[in-house]
């Protein structure tokens, strides 16, 4: 039951940000069709509102945990794929995603002389965050809101990134389902690691008044938490 609900969650966030982005496609290994009939964000929380939070998820290192547990880097977990899904850059297949307990700070996207860069493929969906954050930093290495989260060390792990687009919008969501991530501004805005075009990149906003998917110039500063997978 729970790998159906975790998957459906996983289905109707992926498209939401298919509405945004155009187009659906494979998210770190799972095919996502593509839906006309999903009108908001609210539509979409009425249909995954009985997401099971409860539920153990498989066994890694000896250990299983539920949403909101606190993962083996100090960080909560806020997303748990019962079957694994596939990291786009190394191939390994990974069960967890673990927030950090804090945001380190508000960041540009870019540095001056980046802010019309083309990154490439950054990717929007489940899975493709660390090889984005890869892609920022291999083009613009003093990125502020990637370096900031590849640099971060915690809980003795030094493996963190900037969440794809798909990935923080999974974090902020955790709320209204009685997950606690500490320290989430829900009055902010958050940086993904997905690139929107050469001079805009992707954020996730929750406010008290509902959620919010916006494209903004990569010289603005926006609140960044990094997240590691395991």
């Amino acid at each position: 039951m729970k790998n159906r609900k975790i998957g459906f969650f996983a289905l109707v966030l992926a498209i939401i940000f298919a509405m945004v982005f155009g187009a659906c496609g494979e998210a770190g290994g799972l095919d996502i069709p593509g839906l006309d009939d999903i009108l908001n964000l609210d539509d979409v929380q009425d249909l995954i509102e009985d997401l099971d939070v409860d539920e153990p998820g498989p066994i890694v290192d000896g250990k299983t945990y539920i949403l909101g547990d606190v993962g083996p880097g100090g960080g909560i977990i806020v997303y748990i794929v019962e079957d694994g899904i596939i990291m786009e850059d190394t191939g390994e297949k990974v069960y967890y995603f673990e927030a950090a307990p804090t945001d380190l700070g508000k960041f540009k996207w870019a540095t001056l002389g980046f802010y019309s860069t083309n990154i490439g493929s950054t990717g929007n969906t489940i899975g493709t965050g660390r090889v984005n954050t890869a892609l920022i930093l291999a083009t613009d290495a003093d990125a502020p809101a990637a370096k900031a989260c590849a640099e971060y060390t915690f809980g003795g792990k030094n493996d963190w990134f900037l969440p794809s687009a798909l990935e923080i919008g999974v974090m902020l969501l955790m709320k209204n389902y009685g997950v606690d991530v500490p320290g989430i501004d829900y009055t902010g805005t958050y940086w993904s690691s997905s690139q929107a075009s050469a001079d805009l990149a992707t954020t996730f906003g929750s406010t008290p008044s509902g959620n919010t998917i916006e494209s903004k110039g990569k010289d603005s500063e926006h609140l960044v938490r990094p997240i590691r997978v395991f």
